[in-house]
């Protein structure tokens, strides 16, 4: 999810030929929602003002964040293993 328009997400898409969905949370709505906006830029004038952290979520079908890693330094990922851990930790038992 990016606060990028739909209509910049589509000329990426092109450029890049991407596989997978982009989704426009264009104005951070939903980033706001979710409570994973970079307050690195708090400052309306900065083209990165709205921009999420980098991060996975895990929405159940209920539409329920279950597992939320978000985190300040894009460079930072949590280790697979332990995503898979939470989720598993996370996830209704059937």
């Amino acid at each position: 999810m990016t606060y990028d328009s739909v209509s910049a997400l589509a000329e990426f898409d092109e450029e890049r030929d991407i596989a997978y969905a982009l989704l426009s949370d264009e104005g951070s709505a939903t980033i706001d929602a979710l409570g994973i906006r970079n307050e690195q830029y708090p400052d309306e004038g900065h083209p990165a003002h709205g921009v999420a952290l980098p991060g996975i979520l895990y929405i159940d079908a209920a539409g329920v964040v279950r597992v939320k890693r978000a985190h300040e330094d894009y460079r930072s990922r949590p280790p697979f293993d332990e995503v898979l851990a939470a989720v598993s930790a996370a996830a209704p038992e059937s």
